[in-house]
């Protein structure tokens, strides 16, 4: 990640080397902008350097990962699980599928839906939704609409 591929005055971020060898511009969340600007302008281009000032090597987010996955028993983790995990909440949360295509840099929709998994609660969800508008199901009152 280097310091050169923010833009301020869109708040975007460009992904400049990624496996489909084209440059993508990613809009940055408020959250994240305002941890980045927090950050110490070092005199390294990267925005996390090595403490040589290099990019981390290629095995240092796998260390982190593991470390993290451990601590919180979560099992092994890997970026490209938590890839799918952004596109999965992506989709539960009702993005497009289109632009969860455009997040995640695929020239193909196929590939996109291979990341997306379903929880079992939300697959109930969308069946009980279907029979609710066949008018197969009656709606449960809710525990907060109940008056005592």
């Amino acid at each position: 990640m280097r310091w050169e591929w923010f833009d301020a005055n869109q708040r975007t971020y460009v992904v400049g080397k990624a496996k489909g060898k084209e440059a993508r511009v990613l809009p940055v969340p408020d959250w994240l902008w305002s941890a980045i600007q927090g950050l110490p302008k070092t005199l390294s281009e990267w925005v996390f350097p090595a403490e040589d000032g290099k990019p981390h090597r290629p095995n240092y987010c796998r260390t982190v990962l593991d470390t993290v996955a451990k601590e919180l028993n979560l099992g092994r983790l890997s970026q490209h699980r938590l890839r799918a995990t952004h596109a999965s909440i992506h989709a539960e949360l009702g993005t497009p599928l289109p632009d969860i295509q455009a997040l995640l840099g695929h020239k193909s929709i196929t590939t996109t839906m291979l990341y997306i998994e379903q929880s079992l609660e939300n697959k109930r969800r969308a069946q009980d939704s279907m029979g609710r508008r066949l008018g197969l199901m009656v709606e449960q009152p809710s525990a907060a609409a109940t008056v005592v």
